[in-house]
């Protein structure tokens, strides 16, 4: 969803990667993840949802955000008869890029940067032939980074930016041995499973300014607080992510015609006739002979498998039979993202960027609109995470526009005359997603870990949070998707390991 300071950091003060060209990257996240899209199988799709042939097995897929999606695309390549059933009136669930904010210009509202270490997502878009471009700003400006209440000069950046980089590279070290796709059966994995992010950061004990600057980070990427980040979850996201190059090449870009653009594709491919919108399911009953599928307009359907691609926070909205384990429930973040459009990039007048970082209730800022044309208007995004999102969030509606304009005036004094308008996005208030960006909690992987992945017989799982390498990003939702496609084809003979 965000761009995380200590990349901002990485990109001032850090050593420059080896010029890749993006043909070269992409040609290797494609060998990377082309295995999970299983368009190559050679299979015809057939759908007696719609046809009415009984040939193919059918698989009903609930949620058209990107992991239903991918989820759905993967198994009608392979032949599978696919229904998805979506209770929004759109595709792509918290991804939502937005075209009336700034003029002239497209925002994302919910899900925003595409990793180089990103493999599904870049082999969707090399198949769909959609463009990626550099999320980068003027690297040479400064950034604002107020910590304490005061604002951090270059040479007190830099000196936080090598602490910051000694005690990440400690858990780039310890993620060495973990299996990032089942972390559960890592070495020592309960042991690591039930600390927490906040025993690790008084482990490395670093200055209190970057104890604080790492807080801040780690909670704007979770949404929770540290004493509610499993140890183990983060490891696997570092594993997942290729070590050091999770802290500086997981947000490195964005999909030109916003992100978005891939869910229409992915919808486009289904087909609009294999796709339910506006329609709740409120039960799944599952038997011996099948799963029984009943929506709110009361219509019903039969399948030999279902995939609950939703958020885990509504899963609560459906009855399911039987009922999924008590402890069942992986942990969502809460995330608050407020855009503003401003006239210009004023920020730039004074020799900065507008990538910032604080420690206060606006954890992160950057520029949404950087990369594209047009000097006559921009937006500023802002992100707050955990204890930071719950603050704004009990801020009255009547005093929000207020309340943002003064903290981001702390950053930049001009902002207040160059203000034009914001969009508000409040995921955790959302009722079809109730939280932003999954983490998992201490204990939670060797609770629930193998469950998600492997499901419940008839029932199987799609979500960023199953997918505990790239959780809590557009990659774990659209991986995790394409994964399950993957095992239920190799389970039923349709593809050979």
């Amino acid at each position: 969803m965000n761009q995380s300071f200590y990349w901002r950091l990485a990109r001032r003060y850090g050593e420059r990667e080896a010029g890749l060209s993006r043909r070269t990257v992409l040609k290797a996240a494609m060998a990377a993840g082309g295995a999970l899209l299983l368009g190559a199988c050679g299979s015809s799709p057939v759908d007696p949802f719609v046809q009415g042939s009984p040939s193919a097995r059918r698989v009903i897929v609930i949620g058209a955000g990107f992991a239903g999606l991918s989820c759905a695309y993967a198994l009608r390549s392979a032949g599978y008869a696919v229904l998805v059933i979506e209770a929004r009136d759109r595709v792509g669930g918290r991804v939502i890029t937005l075209s009336d904010v700034a003029e002239g210009k497209i925002v994302e509202g919910g899900g925003e940067f595409v990793g180089k270490n990103h493999p599904t997502w870049q082999a969707y878009a090399r198949l769909f032939g959609l463009e990626l471009q550099d999320a980068t700003e003027d690297e040479n400006l400064e950034k604002p980074l107020c910590l304490e209440g005061k604002t951090l000069d270059a040479d007190a950046a830099r000196k936080l930016y090598q602490e910051m980089t000694e005690a990440l590279a400690t858990l780039d070290s310890a993620a060495e041995v973990v299996n990032a796709d089942e972390p559960w059966k890592s070495a020592e994995a309960a042991v690591m499973d039930s600390r927490t992010m906040a025993d690790w950061l008084a482990w490395v004990n670093p200055s209190p300014l970057a104890k604080r600057a790492l807080r801040a980070e780690l909670e704007a990427r979770g949404g929770v607080g540290l004493k509610k980040q499993s140890y183990l979850g983060q490891l696997a996201l570092v594993k997942g992510g290729g070590g050091s190059k999770y802290w500086t090449e997981s947000e490195a870009w964005r999909a030109k015609g916003g992100n978005q653009s891939l869910a229409t594709k992915l919808y486009e491919a289904i087909g609009a006739a294999h796709v339910m919108l506006k329609t709740r399911v409120v039960s799944v009953v599952t038997g011996n002979q099948g799963v029984f599928i009943t929506t709110d307009n009361g219509q019903r359907f039969m399948a030999e498998d279902v995939v609950l691609a939703t958020p885990a926070s509504v899963w609560s909205k459906i009855r399911l039979a039987p009922e999924l384990p008590e402890k069942l429930l992986p942990q969502i973040g809460s995330h608050v993202k407020y855009i503003s459009a401003v006239r210009r990039r004023f920020w730039k007048d004074v020799g900065m960027t507008a990538r910032g970082l604080t420690d206060g209730p606006i954890n992160q800022m950057w520029e949404a609109t950087s990369g594209q044309s047009g000097e006559h208007s921009a937006a500023l995004a802002c992100l707050s995470g955990g204890n930071a999102a719950a603050k704004v969030r009990a801020i009255p509606e009547a005093q929000r526009d207020a309340f943002f304009a003064a903290e981001i005036s702390k950053a930049f004094a001009d902002y207040g005359e160059n203000r034009l308008g914001a969009r508000y996005l409040d995921w955790t208030g959302d009722v079809l997603a109730r939280g932003g960006r999954c983490v998992a909690a201490p204990g939670e992987i060797m609770a629930m870990g193998e469950t998600l992945y492997h499901g419940i017989g008839r029932l199987h799982f799609a979500g960023d949070f199953a997918c505990w390498k790239f959780a809590g990003s557009m990659e774990g939702a659209l991986n995790s998707g394409a994964s399950v496609a993957q095992r239920m084809a190799l389970r039923d003979g349709v593809i050979r390991a």
